[in-house]
């Protein structure tokens, strides 16, 4: 009898924590997720580990920042590009010209493989060829695209989905119904060929060496707006890192076929959307991958040039055994940005965003095929009518954008940090700690300590207990007839007043006097069953960190197309020999390991990633 009524008292606490909630407010539908996406917004860390990303956020990229083009072509890009933050990103695409190859024939073992962390196309490469392209685009005034795309990066050519990641039935481009007659208008991003060149800083034609690669700088001429896809939306993968661009944007089913993943078709589908739904009010996107890159519609329109560095094979491809495209010094330039891009390079809206997690009546999203340690989302089983209208929110936010106006906005990721920071480690220390979790006066002390600054103990009141702790960290919300609070701004809400009920309710239970040894580790079962609950809901990056690592150790985690299951669960401090030829996340296929016997195929895979 004394367990149930134990049982009962519990019970009504927790129910009084939900509904002391959602009379205040509308609770965000998941929560945790949005509060999560605004935590690993342009970190390359919580990006990776939640890979398939679900939001859209408006980004600018202030003027004068540099910004770096691999390729190798000497002169200035004129057109549609890639742009990475980091030189070390960009470098892997400053290399010399090969010879052609049809796509059929696997790359040879001279040749820079196919598919590392950012793969390399043959340079010159232009857009698929017709035979290849599944997916047609809207022309721009009744004609064709024109494809003078240098390289877009990082895909295999025939890109294979990993086991129990299979593609869905074909569906082609098609707009929305709202725009299904709408024609795209005339753009110079789409028209213009390469003419007007700018000045080659010393380099011509005739200069060009086929043994050699460029290295360009860039700089935006004025700031870059941007539509930042979050997660790691720039990895060419089978599981779910492309879903928010090529199912929700672009209206497909599988990915645009060609080269590369479809990065041609992708890049330019995407693009035309900037013209055409998004009237121009975008200059194209940022993603992220190993590094954040920027796919800017407009090279000549945007970027001046001010510099350009010859790399010549000898210099570039140091310590060839490194076992990684691009070496070990690149993947410590990517995991460098582990907690943020740096240098205020861009500035995210976080007042007016749009996540797929927000939407309640949005089924099938947590139903899908990703294996993985924890569940992640996918768009492979979510009604075609719900992306259309996240699609329509996406374009609503574009257009109403003032890009121009200086209204006050707040740094939610930084409120998120401090939710983060305060709770982080100890939620871990509960949830990990057995001596601790079988003690229930050492959990009581423990959480007193925790909520102290939060509660009168002459005068014990639970909602203001609660409201005190919610405000020390977030801004209470605004009370009608006040302007609507952000979906940032309740997402910090419901989540943290999450934490502190849960908190408070924990210290409830463990402050009722008891003498009994037996209910007393009941009691104690009962406060560690909801802080589990707790920590698996919020389910922070910050809890697979691997702490300080040693000089030339980094925290390995799978970015694609490296990294095992191991290291996403499980991440830990490697150096260099250690972090080599880990495979396995990301699917079997060109990206995946090679099958045990897999003869020369297996050997042919084994280099993928590794310096010729």
């Amino acid at each position: 009898m004394r367990r149930l009524k134990l049982g009962l008292s519990i019970c009504s606490l927790l129910i009084f924590a939900t509904f002391s909630m959602s009379s205040e407010h509308e609770v965000v539908h998941n929560a945790n997720h949005v509060f999560n996406a605004i935590h690993s917004s342009m970190r390359q860390w919580g990006s990776s580990l939640n890979h398939n990303g679900m939001s859209f956020f408006l980004a600018t990229v202030p003027a004068g920042t540099q910004l770096y083009h691999g390729t190798p072509n000497p002169e200035p890009v004129q057109g549609l590009e890639w742009l990475a933050f980091e030189p070390e990103h960009a470098m892997i695409f400053a290399r010399p010209r090969g010879p052609p190859r049809d796509h059929k024939t696997p790359p040879g073992k001279d040749e820079l493989p196919q598919g590392g962390f950012a793969s390399n196309p043959r340079p010159g490469f232009g857009g698929p060829p017709e035979s290849e392209c599944g997916h047609r685009r809207p022309p721009v005034d009744g004609q064709p695209l024109p494809r003078s795309v240098q390289h877009p990066p990082h895909a295999p050519d025939n890109p294979l989905p990993p086991p129990g990641h299979p593609l869905r039935e074909e569906r082609t481009f098609r707009p929305s119904p709202s725009n299904r007659d709408k024609r795209l208008p005339h753009s110079s991003n789409f028209q213009r060929a390469r003419q007007d060149q700018q000045h080659r800083l010393g380099l011509s034609a005739g200069d060009q060496d086929d043994r050699v690669g460029y290295l360009h700088t860039y700089v935006p001429k004025h700031d870059l707006k941007l539509l930042y896809v979050d997660g790691l939306s720039a990895g060419k993968t089978s599981n779910g890192t492309l879903d928010t661009q090529d199912m929700l944007l672009l209206n497909l089913t599988t990915g645009p076929h060609g080269p590369m993943g479809g990065e041609h078709e992708r890049a330019w589908g995407m693009c035309n959307l900037t013209t055409s739904l998004w009237e121009g009010k975008i200059d194209g996107i940022l993603r992220m991958e190993g590094g954040f890159e920027i796919i800017l519609c407009d090279f000549a329109t945007h970027l001046e040039r001010t510099d350009i560095i010859t790399v010549t094979q000898h210099k570039y491809w140091v310590n060839g055994s490194a076992g990684f495209l691009g070496g070990w010094q690149y993947i410590k330039a990517v995991m460098g940005r582990y907690h943020g891009i740096g240098g205020e390079r861009v500035k995210l809206a976080y007042d007016d965003f749009v996540s797929v997690f927000s939407y309640p009546d949005l089924k099938g999203l947590f139903s899908n095929d990703v294996q993985s340690d924890y569940v992640m989302p996918r768009l492979q089983n979510v009604r075609e009518s719900d992306l259309e209208r996240v699609k329509h929110d996406i374009t609503s936010m574009v257009l109403r954008k003032d890009w121009d106006g200086v209204a006050p906005s707040r740094n939610w990721q930084a409120v998120a940090d401090l939710v983060v920071a305060r709770y982080s480690e100890p939620l871990h220390y509960l949830h990990t700690n057995k001596e601790l979790r079988g003690d229930k006066n050492a959990l009581q002390f423990y959480l007193i300590n925790i909520l102290h600054p939060f509660i009168d103990y002459t005068a014990r009141n639970a909602t203001l207990e609660t409201q005190r702790c919610i405000a020390q960290v977030v801004p209470p919300l605004p009370t009608p007839p006040a302007t609507t609070a952000s979906l940032a701004h309740r997402a910090m809400h419901d989540v943290t007043h999450h934490i502190c009920d849960t908190l408070l309710t924990a210290l409830s239970i463990t402050s009722t006097s008891i003498s009994h040894a037996s209910v007393t580790q009941v009691y104690a079962e009962h406060v560690t069953d909801i802080i589990d609950n707790l920590v698996a809901y919020l389910n922070w990056t910050t809890w697979k960190q691997c702490g300080t690592c040693a000089d030339e150790e980094l925290c390995y985690i799978p970015i694609w197309p490296m990294g095992s299951h191991e290291d996403h669960a499980d991440p830990k401090c490697m150096d260099e020999d250690t972090a080599r030829n880990r495979w396995g996340y990301w699917g079997q296929g060109p990206m995946g390991p090679p099958p045990p016997g897999d003869g020369d195929e297996g050997e042919r895979r084994q280099h993928i990633g590794r310096f010729p």
